[in-house]
C-alpha cells in the first residue's frame, strides 16, 4: 500500500523566495499540518517546512522520468533530516515497484518500515499521490501571491498537475 494524505499546512509567511523549496520552507508552520506517507499501512510524517521543502527538488524530476510510457527505472535519495531513504523505482507490470532503503525516519517505527518491504503500487497511482503534494503547493504558491526568483520548479510542477 502506498498512499499520501498531503494535510492541511498553515501559511504563515509569504513574499519573495529563491525557489519553490525555499517558499516550502518559508511558507509554512512547521509544527501544522503535516503530510503523511502510508507506506505498507506504516505511517510516516513529512513535515512540509522540514521535510518536503528539500524533496521537492527531487520529487518533481522523478515524476517528469516515471511518467513516460517508456520508463524503466530511476533511484531518488530523500535527504531531509528526518527523512532519509533511498528508494529504487522500477517498471513492472503491476505499475512500478519501490525498494527502500531506509536510513532515517523521524516519529515512525523503522524497523516497521524495514519490515514492511517494498511497494507495488499502479504508477498511475503513485504519481497521483505525490500530486497531492505538489497541487497544495502550487495552490499556496499562487493564492498567496509568493513571488520566487527562480521559478523553474514551480513551472514544471504546474505542467505536471496540468497534464493529469
Amino acid at each position: 500500500m502506498f498512499e499520501i494524505e498531503a494535510g492541511q499546512p498553515q501559511v504563515c509567511e509569504t513574499g519573495c523566495f529563491e525557489d519553490m523549496g525555499d517558499a516550502v520552507s518559508g511558507m509554512y508552520r512547521p509544527d501544522i499540518g503535516d503530510a503523511t506517507i502510508r507506506w505498507n499501512a506504516v505511517p510516516i510524517r513529512l513535515s512540509y517546512a522540514y521535510d518536503l521543502y528539500c524533496m521537492i527538488d527531487d520529487l518533481v524530476p522523478l515524476l517528469e522520468v516515471v511518467i513516460p510510457d517508456n520508463f524503466r527505472s530511476a533511484a531518488v535519495y530523500w535527504g531531509s533530516s528526518d527523512f532519509m531513504a533511498e528508494w529504487r523505482i522500477d517498471s513492472v507490470d503491476q505499475g512500478v515497484r519501490i525498494d527502500p532503503q531506509w536510513d532515517v525516519v523521524s516519529g515512525a517505527n523503522e524497523s516497521a518500515l524495514i519490515d514492511s518491504g517494498s511497494v507495488i503500487v499502479a504508477k498511475e497511482k503513485f504519481v497521483a499521490e505525490w500530486l497531492k503534494i505538489l497541487g497544495r503547493i502550487v495552490l499556496d504558491i499562487r493564492r498567496y501571491s509568493v513571488s520566487l526568483s527562480d521559478g523553474d520548479i514551480l513551472d514544471r510542477s504546474a505542467s505536471l498537475l496540468a497534464s493529469r
